[in-house]
């Protein structure tokens, strides 16, 4: 079941998100999910530029100017060794290459407290954990960003990073995600 196109997402609706548009490929359900995990867990790299690829058939009106940077959501430090990669770094570069957009992968940082993973939390809890997580490391010289990231589950995330960049001097927010998890509870 998809969840709606346009309008509130009921994933976080109940928060206050702090972002002009999140963007989206597809639903995260099978066989899609499959392929996220085979991009995150198995090292199959190339599918970044296939994710990228397919964001750009599937969002016509998706039209940043050439003076927005795409920030890809820092890894965990556990995933990034595990991995030797960052996906949403990946995905980023991928689309760059479609929108002739520039990256600044240095300006996110995250504040990693405790090491809680995220999706072992409900959706309160990663409001709560996530919501001072992220910073700017300076002071943005962009005014309009692009959050990548690979999968929205609550918009935690997201919030806290397009806060982060707000704070930073960035005027204008968004979120390009290859896929956004269904409603919690819902199956």
């Amino acid at each position: 079941m998809a969840l709606p196109q346009e309008g509130d997402c009921p994933n976080c609706s109940d928060y206050y998100v702090d972002i002009e548009a999140i963007w989206t490929i597809f639903d995260y359900f099978p066989p899609n999910e499959s392929l996220i995990l085979r991009f995150k867990n198995n090292g199959e790299n190339y599918l970044a530029d296939y994710f990228a690829r397919l964001f750009f058939e599937m969002n016509p009106n998706f039209k940043p100017d050439l003076d927005t940077v795409f920030i890809p959501i820092p890894s965990r430090n556990p995933s990034l060794c595990k991995r030797g990669y960052n996906p949403a770094t990946l995905f980023a570069q991928a689309l760059r290459k479609k929108y002739l957009c520039k990256i600044d992968a240095s300006i996110m940082r995250c504040r990693y407290h405790d090491n809680k993973v995220l999706k072992a939390l409900d959706q309160a809890q990663r409001f709560a954990s996530s919501s001072q997580q992220y910073f700017c490391a300076y002071r943005a010289k962009f005014k309009k960003a692009i959050i990548v990231d690979d999968v929205l589950t609550t918009g935690s995330t997201i919030h806290a990073a397009s806060r982060a960049l707000l704070a930073a001097g960035v005027e204008n927010v968004q979120a390009v995600v290859i896929a956004r998890a269904a409603i919690p509870g819902l199956f």
